[in-house]
């Protein structure tokens, strides 16, 4: 299986994107009539772009396509048309197969140049495969999507904690920063990412 796009740097164009729906949309969509009968009312259908393993995004990540084959167009057409700018990111193995649970992501922006589409798309979630619908021209399946839920018993303890934790960082950071601008010595070359681990800084030289 083929991948479904070209990946490509940001660009700029003197066309407007065009806006899109979000998940909110997509969610408020009845799918009863298109659904097998054994499927719960929290089943969706996506569409599914094909990506290999390795390109496997995270909740807000993004990214840019260019979309030049024209099942592919179809697909898009399709999710904008049907499924509020919602697809999946069907994540491909080395054997051929689709892993059970996607990337659920929203078609943010797009423009068409020259008969290609490029579009921007933004993880926004995970959703787990139900079953194949169709395989031709392009690959839709029965979905629901994954909503990830904090245990009600941690309370505010674990993001006071991590707050408190990311000030103290701030505060080394600076500290570290005075200290370089105000030595003698001759300056030490550091690297862009300082790693916190134990609240000790692991820093990478070059």
């Amino acid at each position: 299986m083929t991948a479904a796009c070209a990946f490509v740097p940001s660009h700029s164009s003197d066309r407007p994107a065009s806006s899109l729906p979000d998940i909110h949309e997509w969610r408020d969509i009845d799918y009863s009539d298109q659904l097998p009968e054994d499927c719960s009312n929290m089943s969706k259908l996506l569409n599914i772009f094909p990506f290999a393993l390795t390109d496997i995004l995270v909740k807000g990540e993004t990214k840019q396509l260019r979309l030049y084959e024209e099942r592919f167009h179809s697909l898009f057409q399709d999710a904008l048309d049907n499924h509020a700018g919602m697809v999946a990111m069907g994540l491909i193995t080395f054997e051929n197969e689709l892993v059970a649970t996607v990337p659920l992501c929203h078609l943010e922006a797009y423009v068409t140049i020259e008969g290609s589409i490029f579009a921007t798309l933004r993880v926004v979630g995970r959703a787990k495969l139900l079953g194949i619908q169709q395989e031709a021209p392009f690959i839709r399946a029965v979905t629901s999507e994954i909503f990830d839920e904090l245990d009600a018993s941690v309370g505010n303890e674990v993001p006071d904690k991590l707050c408190a934790q990311i000030e103290e960082v701030l505060k080394d950071m600076t500290e570290l920063e005075r200290k370089i601008s105000e030595s003698t010595e001759e300056p030490r070359k550091i690297s862009s990412l300082e790693l916190v681990s134990g609240g000790r800084y692991l820093s990478a030289f070059f």
